[in-house]
């Protein structure tokens, strides 16, 4: 699809390339499905536009083994993101907070 205006995108699309903040900080990864509420963060932060996969992207990621990760390669993958700041007691929970998140998304109830 390419390039999409942020206030243009919809619950669904998938981002094909890292949507950063005007200071480079992530806000989203490559190949997350979005939703409203990511789109409002991501207008909040003052991301002008989004690069978004076309649908063969998007059904090719699906069907790669990658998308198809276990629990423990989650948690492994969460791990990695937060390595060095878990001595903080907020950053300990917001991670305990988004492994159960994803636990729950696993399941495929959220």
């Amino acid at each position: 699809m390419g390039w999409v205006f942020t206030s243009d995108a919809k619950p669904g699309m998938v981002l094909e390339q890292d949507a950063l903040n005007r200071q480079g900080t992530l806000l989203l990864k490559s190949g997350r499905r979005l939703t409203e509420e990511n789109i409002r963060m991501l207008k909040s932060w003052g991301v002008p536009k989004l690069w978004i996969e076309t649908g063969d992207e998007t059904a090719a990621r699906a069907e790669s083994p990658s998308s198809a990760r276990s629990g423990r390669d989650r948690k492994t993958e969460l791990s990695a993101r937060f390595e060095g700041v878990l001595e903080h007691p907020a950053m300990v929970a917001i991670f305990e907070a988004v492994c159960k998140l994803e636990r729950t998304r696993s399941r495929g109830i959220a």
